[in-house]
């Protein structure tokens, strides 16, 4: 018979020397997909992410979902520009190809970071300050 596993039971597990990674951040908007909802949607300047590159020039990278300020349910956000221009500085960075240093931070612009609707700052991937 089979069993529900414990909730808290990891389902996945991070080999770390076996990649390169980095956590940065991005920009995007989100819409609540709540239908009841009020909120309109929010741009976003910190959006978490982590990209990871293996072997054979092989990559991936994780998006943090935030939630709403509304209603607090989850949202995935539609990435800008920023999310190719960092993921390529970072494969071209691991593969020896010599690169300027990334200006990534400017003046942040509307609210302060909500650590608490975050997904990166959750899960301690969250470079926002």
């Amino acid at each position: 018979m089979l069993t529900k596993k414990a909730k808290s039971e990891k389902r996945w597990s991070m080999y770390p020397s076996l990649h390169d990674s980095n956590t940065t951040n991005i920009m995007g908007r989100s819409i609540c997909r709540n239908r009841v909802c009020s909120s309109h949607g929010w741009s976003s300047n910190k959006i978490a992410i982590i990209i990871r590159m293996y072997q054979e020039a092989e990559y991936n990278a994780r998006v943090y979902h935030q939630r709403c300020k509304s209603c607090n349910s989850l949202s995935r956000p539609s990435l800008d520009n920023s999310y190719v221009g960092r993921v390529a500085y970072h494969l071209k960075k691991w593969s020896g190809v010599q690169m300027d240093f990334a200006h990534y931070f400017g003046e942040s612009k509307g609210p302060p970071h909500d650590s608490d609707l975050c997904g990166g700052c959750r899960d301690g991937h969250c470079i926002a300050f």
